[in-house]
């Protein structure tokens, strides 16, 4: 099937896309020696900071990794500890991928309104700081005072004792803010954030052990998310960037989210997918299109390159 450059970059120009950005887009094209740890890469890289043996498999998935030393060498301020300090404070300043590449070389009136993440590093942030304004939503988790806030802030420097706020206070902010902070990009970051680190304790919106994905699932936190967001991912074209199809995390999203857009009247909405694979199988395939994905292999880097091309 070929890609419809054209298509997507004529929604890209009306503002009807919403990226989805899953671990693979931080990963695709960042240099070797510095490229973010995805999947059974960031838990190896967990237990190594624990000094403990898994008794585990090596393949076992992420969650029920990082659950296990939640729940026996460890415990939950160790795993913030590690997301902090790898997706944070060992990110490299001029971190740069396919993804921050692209869009850099784009023009402000160009950039989606929403990207959503389900990545905790703050590579977004630091491509936007400084150069185009930004407000980055997450919600608390279960182990901390403040849950049910959500952490909101637009700059990586501002003290994150006054980013805490009830959901009335980010309704409010965000019905404000096209009037307030014209071109501004949202990012939501569904699964947390590695920007934590907060006075003498470290704040929990993190998504990572299989515990967390229950509560995940449990609250249905996608209809919690603010109000404008909600409203903005019912009318987008979907572009999913780095996911796993087999990530059964991933699946439920993609079933909340088929049948949040379909609660809109507005007829079918065409999506797409881009993952770096081998063809995929016809189950594969079938299990997108259902859901109104269209499924490409295609490096990232290529993906961009020809969209760039499009757009210009």
């Amino acid at each position: 099937m070929a890609v419809p450059y054209g298509v997507i970059a004529d929604c890209l120009k009306h503002g009807s896309v919403v990226p989805f950005l899953g671990a693979g887009a931080s990963f695709a094209g960042a240099p070797t020696e510095t490229a973010l740890p995805i999947g059974t890469g960031l838990a190896k890289r967990l237990i190594q900071m624990s000094g403990a043996e898994y008794p585990g498999s090596g393949t076992d998935p992420l969650t029920k990794i990082t659950q296990y030393l939640e729940e026996t060498p460890a415990d939950r301020t160790f795993l913030l500890r590690g997301i902090h300090s790898i997706f944070y404070e060992r990110l490299p300043d001029h971190y740069r991928c396919s993804v921050t590449d692209f869009l850099s070389s784009l023009p402000p009136d160009l950039l989606p309104k929403l990207i959503v993440t389900t990545n905790y590093d703050v590579v977004l942030e630091r491509t936007f700081e400084g150069r185009i304004p930004y407000l980055a939503v997450s919600q608390m988790m279960r182990n901390t005072k403040y849950a049910g806030r959500l952490l909101c802030y637009d700059s990586l420097a501002a003290p994150l004792e006054k980013c805490i706020l009830t959901r009335p206070q980010v309704e409010e902010a965000l019905l404000d803010l096209d009037r307030e902070r014209p071109g501004c990009v949202l990012i939501y970051k569904m699964h947390g954030t590695s920007h934590l680190n907060f006075a003498t304790q470290l704040l929990d919106s993190i998504v990572l052990t299989e515990s967390d994905y229950i509560e995940f699932l449990e609250e249905d936190r996608l209809n919690k998310i603010p109000t404008r967001i909600l409203k903005q991912l019912r009318r987008a074209n979907l572009l999913f960037l780095g996911y796993s199809l087999e990530d059964w995390n991933f699946r439920v999203l993609l079933q909340r989210l088929h049948k949040i857009q379909q609660k809109e009247q507005e007829g079918t909405r065409r999506h797409w997918a881009f993952r770096k694979m081998d063809q995929p199988d016809e189950v594969e395939v079938k299990f997108w299109e259902k859901r109104g994905v269209n499924l490409y292999s295609l490096p990232l880097e290529d993906f961009f390159a020809k969209l760039r091309e499009f757009l210009a």
